[in-house]
């Protein structure tokens, strides 16, 4: 099989994986764990500014290590666990954790799957495989959608985890069948076989620079949102159940 060809099952596979199970979770968790609003208004909001923090650390972190198949690989599988794990927790640090490993892994997907296709088909021919990879990761979000609305109603809501850790497993398997040596490390950062030890110098430099002033604080706020928002929920909903019925200053309100 054509390298070009390993690219769009790769990118029809992380079609929908890239976000997590997105509008799917918020359903998931109020049938089968009889969440409210509140909670998951809350995983979304941690999950979804630990994931914008490390957005550009991850784009580094692929340019700094130049290893894109084994990155993707490393992504899909953070996805695949972070999905299982999700059958089997029920408190909210459980499903945060969960969750999030599954959406840093997809966050690293975009920038490993586009460093991937640039070393094997170079800058040159980029623009036309982007192509295709934007048309069939479009038909694996719709592929894998209408697998959870079908497998939802015949089978009930966690059909949406299996599919996406289905779909996650077709990714590694599809980047581990990819041949090794279709892919270059000089295509990879946009430059020409004779200019790779210059340019590659230059890009190990500045992606270095990144990763140490960017990418460690950005990492370390990651971990901190969620963990800090968690304390001030538990803080919360502690001080909700002592007050009860009663009002905050500790008496029984007349009827």
């Amino acid at each position: 099989m054509a390298p070009y060809r390993h690219l769009v099952l790769i990118t029809f596979f992380t079609g929908n994986i890239q976000g997590g199970l997105g509008p799917f979770l918020a359903i998931w968790l109020a049938q089968t764990r009889n969440w409210g609003p509140e909670p998951i208004g809350w995983l979304n909001t941690l999950v979804g500014l630990g994931g914008l923090a490390l957005s550009g650390p991850a784009g580094a972190l692929v340019d700094r290590l130049k290893l894109p198949p084994l990155l993707l690989a490393l992504a899909c599988g953070a996805i695949l666990a972070g999905t299982m794990l999700l059958l089997v927790s029920h408190g909210f640090l459980g499903v945060l954790a969960a969750h999030g490993m599954a959406t840093i892994g997809g966050i690293l997907v975009l920038p490993a799957v586009t460093a991937f296709t640039l070393g094997i088909v170079g800058k040159k021919d980029f623009p036309r495989q982007h192509g295709r990879n934007e048309a069939f990761n479009h038909a694996g979000i719709l592929f894998s959608a209408l697998m959870i609305v079908g497998g939802a109603t015949l089978l009930g809501p966690d059909v949406s985890l299996f599919v996406m850790a289905a779909m996650a497993l077709g990714a590694i398997l599809a980047v581990a069948a990819a041949p090794g040596k279709a892919w270059s490390a000089a295509r990879a950062t946009g430059e020409d076989d004779g200019d790779a030890e210059a340019g590659g110098q230059l890009s190990h430099v500045v992606g270095g620079t990144l990763v140490a002033w960017i990418g460690w604080p950005a990492a370390f706020l990651a971990l901190a949102l969620p963990v800090g928002g968690a304390l001030l929920l538990c803080l919360s909903l502690g001080r909700r159940e002592r007050e009860g019925p009663e009002g905050e200053d500790g008496r029984t309100q007349p009827a």
